[in-house]
């Protein structure tokens, strides 16, 4: 959260460059397109699509509109892709040892870079602050 929660504006800005005059939210193919060409994070259309299905995975009622639903992606799903997409691509290989060792958020960072450079926009790291909460032990 502490490295999504400053992005939000370009992710937003990002998910909503697919809109068209009567959609408004990116489909699966707005998702093949982003992650393969746009972006060029997966190489085959098959892994982003995998991808965009794990995303949906917060469908609740599945048999009354259930295209809508599962064709097309809202940004809450559009933040839990680039999570997806972090997981999928960066997954520990025999070819690549070093992403077993790699923490997620520096997955998610490689993604977020990614993205974020499709609309000429940089990610913006968190601002962390350490907060002393402890009481002082004047008891004693």
């Amino acid at each position: 959260n502490d490295l999504m929660e400053p992005n939000i504006p370009g992710l937003k800005t990002v998910y909503e460059s697919y809109f068209e005059a009567r959609k408004k939210a990116m489909d699966k193919t707005d998702v093949v397109r982003l992650l393969t060409v746009d972006a060029e994070l997966l190489a085959q259309d098959k892994d982003a699509i995998y991808c965009f299905g794990m995303s949906k995975m917060t469908c609740v009622v599945e048999s009354v509109g259930s295209e809508k639903t599962y064709n097309f992606l809202k940004f809450s799903e559009f933040l839990e892709l680039m999570g997806r997409v972090a997981q999928f691509k960066y997954a520990p290989a025999p070819d690549h040892p070093e992403t077993a060792a790699m923490p997620f958020p520096q997955k998610l960072e490689y993604i977020l870079d990614a993205v974020l450079s499709t609309k000429d926009l940089k990610r913006l790291d968190p601002n962390i602050t350490v907060v002393d909460e402890s009481e002082p032990d004047s008891d004693y």
